[in-house]
């Protein structure tokens, strides 16, 4: 099994960014970082997104879909305390063979802080089942690691340290 630790504050985190110019002002952590549906598993049609708060203030959050007719988001607006995460679950409405192989895009808007940021993640449904899928041997181990509770696991300490391990 390899195992990554990533450890960062937010001032770390904040100053990469900003050094950079690669993402918005206030990092937004959003994962997984692709949603996959499978249109003839039925407990495939709806997946989990976690927002996570490192920030020792409380951020508000909006998801905007370019879709929103094939989508359904459970509390796509609220607020996440300070060094906490809320989940948000996404449900697929239109599994059927016309929409196999479409991408969709959903964007996580944050504010706190003074700040604002935002992060973009695909969505797709696949025709058949996750094994018959059309994605391979390897493409299915991904995508189980990728979903499994084991595959990752993410902290945030009274500090501010944000841990993230990734386990393979």
């Amino acid at each position: 099994m390899f195992t990554r630790v990533i450890q960062f504050t937010v001032e770390d985190t904040q100053q990469l960014f900003s050094e950079t110019g690669v993402a918005s002002p206030l990092p937004v952590f959003l994962f997984p970082s692709e949603l996959v549906f499978y249109s003839e598993q039925r407990n495939s049609h709806r997946r989990v997104l976690t927002l996570y708060n490192p920030y020792r203030f409380r951020i508000s959050f909006k998801m905007l879909c370019t879709a929103p007719s094939l989508y359904r988001v459970v509390e796509a607006e609220g607020s996440v305390r300070a060094k906490s995460c809320v989940d948000l679950v996404v449900r697929h409405l239109d599994v059927s063979p016309r929409n196999w192989g479409r991408r969709d895009r959903f964007r996580m808007e944050v504010r706190g802080g003074g700040q604002v940021g935002e992060r973009e993640i695909w969505a797709e449904l696949r025709g058949g089942g996750e094994e018959g899928g059309g994605g391979g041997e390897q493409e299915e181990e991904e995508r189980k690691r990728s979903n499994s509770p084991e595959s990752s696991r993410v902290s945030i300490s009274p500090s501010g340290l944000l841990t993230i391990v990734f386990l393979r």
